[in-house]
């Protein structure tokens, strides 16, 4: 995956740094240009609006977390696990931010296709990253979008420190999941 270049990395923190501070269905590129110090003529040759930045943040989470996730070839089951839990650990830098732009979706219909969009995208990306999206069909980036959200939406609510409830519901969807799989897998060999 190529790396970013500066001036797009100015742009992805000044837009969650003013994200974490104010509503995103009023933030203006002259807001996000402000807090990353350059002409808004130069961020508007680059984004039409806000939600034009969504994707860039999605994948600059999706870096962060294939760094950090583990190296090894492993089970489906584990590689989810790695690479979703590294996206938590990533977004909880920036969580304010994070559920500010994910409040805003139910106001934002187009805010809503970029980030599903954007977010499938990246784990489809992380699953070949770790070699699993080439052997596999499109099964496991649905599977993997289905365990991020209901994933989401405990790490939403998760106050604790050590984002416990977020890795419990991670765990409770992997074992879901993997129930699914081993019924699916039964039903095509008795078929």
């Amino acid at each position: 995956m190529p790396k970013i270049n500066t001036q797009n990395a100015k742009i992805i923190r000044a837009t969650l740094d003013v994200a974490a501070r104010k509503d995103w269905l009023r933030v203006t590129l002259g807001d996000i240009a402000k807090e990353a110090k350059i002409p808004l003529c130069e961020l508007k040759k680059r984004f039409a609006s806000p939600n034009d930045i969504i994707p860039k943040i999605v994948e600059k989470i999706e870096r962060e977390a294939l760094r950090k996730s583990g190296k090894t070839a492993a089970p489906l089951r584990d590689v989810l696990h790695d690479l979703i839990n590294a996206r938590f650990d990533v977004m909880q830098q920036d969580r304010n931010a994070i559920l500010a732009i994910n409040d805003a979706m139910r106001s934002d219909p187009s805010l809503s296709y970029i980030l599903v969009h954007s977010i499938m995208g990246s784990l489809r990306k992380m699953l070949y990253a770790k070699k699993l999206g080439k052997t596999l069909s499109s099964v496991p980036v649905i599977e993997a979008s289905t365990i991020y959200g209901w994933t989401f939406l405990a790490w939403s609510k998760d106050n604790t420190r050590t984002l416990s409830k977020t890795k419990t519901a991670l765990d409770e969807a992997l074992k879901d999941f993997e129930i699914r799989l081993e019924s699916s897998d039964n039903a095509f060999n008795a078929g």
